[in-house]
């Protein structure tokens, strides 16, 4: 982890939920960003933060950066549907079509 102390992690989290839930979009992005960096980048908790900030970036359209953040979350839980879901939604913006029908299957 970083220069972050673990607990920052889940603070930041709630915080950037809290501005995704009132559609403050960029201070979520900024806060998802921070609890990411705060994280063990390749643990299977920075999964649920790549989901999260790839909504929040579909909502700015960023959609792009969005299916990036989408495809790492896959990575880190392969398992996982709503991680599939976001990438298929974000794929689905950009108008990639098989990639995400693939996503989506």
């Amino acid at each position: 982890m970083g220069d972050v102390p673990a607990n920052s992690r889940a603070t930041l989290y709630a915080e950037a939920e809290a501005a995704a839930e009132a559609g403050r979009w960029p201070a979520a992005i900024e806060l998802f960003q921070q609890a990411l960096e705060a994280d063990d980048a390749d643990a299977p908790s920075s999964a649920s933060i790549c989901e999260a900030l790839a909504q929040c970036l579909m909502m700015v359209d960023d959609d792009a950066a969005a299916a990036a953040r989408a495809e790492r979350a896959v990575a880190l839980a392969p398992a996982w549907a709503d991680a599939w879901l976001t990438l298929g939604r974000a794929r689905l913006n950009e108008q990639r079509f098989a990639p995400a029908a693939a996503a989506l299957r």
